[in-house]
């Protein structure tokens, strides 16, 4: 079953970096919100990014008609029945700013959208959605990858499900502005959603590695 006949309003609230999984599949992920507060996950693919690069815009608002929405494999899932909206050549978006229609169109909700029958088989790795308080951000270091030098920080959150801390390590880009405004927020006990979180193993111990982060 294919998701077509529909046409949503949408923001794009959230559209992170390219990853390519370890299967080597190029995949970069999105956050749409359409106009109820509805938030779903977007996927675009292989050579499709670049062709969707101008098309959808961070904190842009379209219509998108004819996009497959399909469930998310429980392995790569932040809840049973999570849903995802795939972009492809066959999908139609137009920024709503060139809408010159005088009455607005019948958008259909994103909780409402049916659901395609998923037929390939996603290799991407386990990302997880995490919700705490702001504690601590620490100073930025540096790492050596592979004879490359990485820049770390650490992310020090807490909630009501352990009295330990839990540490998110932020990389690169992301140990700058979005890691200065944490670090503002941990005086105030900000509440902060990350999105995108990928677990990793060093020495046994899980330690979350975050190259998504979403306010």
């Amino acid at each position: 079953m294919q998701s077509k006949g529909y046409k949503v309003k949408v923001k794009v609230i959230h559209k992170a970096k390219p990853k390519q999984s370890p299967g080597k599949k190029r995949y970069q992920k999105l956050l749409l919100k359409d106009d109820e507060g509805t938030v779903m996950k977007g996927a675009i693919f292989h050579d499709d990014i670049e062709s969707f690069d101008s098309a959808l815009k961070r904190n842009g608002e379209y219509e998108i008609s004819d996009a497959p929405i399909t469930v998310i494999p429980e392995q790569f899932s932040s809840k049973v029945g999570e849903l995802q909206m795939n972009f492809n050549d066959r999908v139609k978006i137009i920024p709503v700013s060139l809408n010159n229609c005088s009455d607005e169109p019948q958008y259909t909700k994103l909780s409402a959208i049916p659901v395609a029958e998923q037929k390939t088989e996603q290799k991407n790795e386990m990302l997880l959605d995490i919700l705490g308080v702001v504690l601590f951000v620490s100073e930025t270091r540096e790492v050596n990858v592979g004879h490359n030098i990485q820049h770390v920080r650490d992310i020090y959150i807490t909630d009501d499900s352990s009295p330990r801390p839990m540490v998110l390590s932020a990389w690169n880009d992301f140990t700058r502005q979005e890691c200065e405004t944490l670090s503002g927020w941990a005086q105030s006990s900000m509440v902060v959603g990350f999105v995108g979180v990928q677990p990793v193993t060093r020495k046994g111990i899980p330690f979350p590695l975050l190259d998504n982060i979403f306010f």
